[in-house]
């Protein structure tokens, strides 16, 4: 039987144009052509992080099962924000859909991760992180299979899907967008709220804290608000 620690999570959010419409696009794509969505929260609004001079966004965490490796993830990830419309923007900036991942099951990459991400949102020590190297990436190769074609499914939303998207053209620059876990997640209260409500055991593995015990310890004053069920 499948528990928390077994699934990817993912976050979508969306501060521009119809933000429940495209989430919900989103997690239709996702469940085509990622893997199958074994879970999702209630949508959120919550307060701009970072840049607060934009509209508020909606969130929403998903949990999936999926057998594609955390490169081809991403890949998929990025051209169905790009089929939804979202355009470029800056950092923390506004965007009509963005999706990341938030965990990868239990793995750690790049295998080493600095303490400094960790050391400033929490009352423990050094001692409340690891560095230790873990599996490596290119170790799922073997077990996953990331040449599986969920698009035949998709087709109706975008007769190119399987196309290469520009900005990610090579493993080397795709390579630089993936971090896991998500790099900030644990300092977001509109990454953590989410996720709590499907998977608070759900275990950070380079902190070593269940998502309910990060949301417990966070600094992060942004608002998050429930707004409805999915």
């Amino acid at each position: 039987m499948s528990n928390e620690k077994d699934f990817v999570y993912l976050l979508l959010g969306a501060n521009l144009g119809q933000k429940e419409a495209n989430i919900r696009q989103a997690v239709d794509l996702i469940g085509q052509t990622a893997g199958k969505v074994m879970q999702h929260s209630s949508f959120y609004l919550t307060e701009p992080w970072g840049e607060k001079d934009q509209d508020e966004f909606l969130n929403l965490a998903l949990a999936i099962d999926t057998k594609l490796s955390p490169l081809a993830l991403l890949e998929k990830i990025q051209k169905i924000e790009l089929i939804i419309g979202r355009s470029n923007t800056y950092t923390w900036g506004p965007r009509e859909i963005d999706i990341d991942i938030l965990l990868y099951r239990d793995m750690i990459y790049p295998e080493f991760i600095e303490p400094f991400l960790f050391e400033d949102n929490f009352d423990g020590g050094s001692d409340s992180f690891t560095t230790e190297p873990l599996e490596r990436l290119d170790s799922f190769d073997d077990e996953y299979d990331s040449s599986i074609d969920f698009d035949d499914e998709a087709a109706n939303f975008e007769d190119d899907f399987d196309q290469p998207i520009s900005r990610n053209e090579d493993s080397e620059s795709q390579n630089l967008d993936l971090c896991l876990p998500h790099p900030q997640m644990h300092l977001r209260r509109f990454s953590l709220v989410p996720l709590a409500e499907i998977a608070p055991n759900a275990i950070h593995p380079t902190i070593g804290l269940s998502i309910d015990e990060l949301l417990k310890t966070l600094q992060d004053d942004c608002q998050v608000t429930l707004f409805k069920p999915f």
